[in-house]
């Protein structure tokens, strides 16, 4: 079974280069278990919880 990673919601931070580097961290991790693939939001604006 290939288990994929979807992040609905990524508000990390207000700048692109804090939002970057907790991407990596989710993407290294990811990769270390085998995640098959990972997906982030392609919406502009984010959905509310």
């Amino acid at each position: 079974m290939k288990v994929g990673l979807h992040i609905g919601k990524f508000d990390w931070g207000k700048d692109a280069a804090e939002i970057n580097n907790k991407l990596i961290e989710i993407i290294q991790t990811a990769e270390k278990n085998n995640f098959f693939s990972l997906w982030v939001m392609d919406h502009l604006f984010q959905l509310g919880t």
